[in-house]
């Protein structure tokens, strides 16, 4: 019986970090397009936004699934890449902004190792 539960607590576990990682290569994923819209020379502002809200849906499933280091890296790439749809939507240039939010994803892949 014990065999039995430690085998199905190790499956349910390893389905939680499977689903962990299928989230944040999900966030990865939406960043990146965010970023590859926003250095167009004129942004589609609905399509920045709506990677924005793809990104915040992913890490909504990740709560609770990741490590502290990766939600501290994680909410700093939202913060950054916030910013940089606010200056999208403003019309404001988003060349700083984006390095700005790169350096951060860049900073968040390296803490999910």
């Amino acid at each position: 019986m014990k065999k039995l539960f430690l085998t199905l607590f190790s499956m349910l576990l390893i389905v939680g970090c499977s689903s962990a990682n299928k989230d944040l290569e999900s966030f990865y994923h939406s960043t990146d397009k965010l970023l590859e819209e926003a250095s167009l020379t004129s942004p589609d502002k609905g399509k920045v936004k709506k990677e924005l809200g793809n990104m915040e849906k992913s890490v909504d499933k990740m709560k609770g699934e990741v490590s502290d280091k990766q939600v501290d890296s994680i909410k700093k790439v939202l913060e950054e890449a916030t910013i940089l749809v606010k200056n999208v939507e403003k019309e404001l240039s988003p060349t700083s902004q984006i390095e700005k939010t790169r350096e951060a994803l860049k900073k968040s892949k390296e803490a999910a190792k």
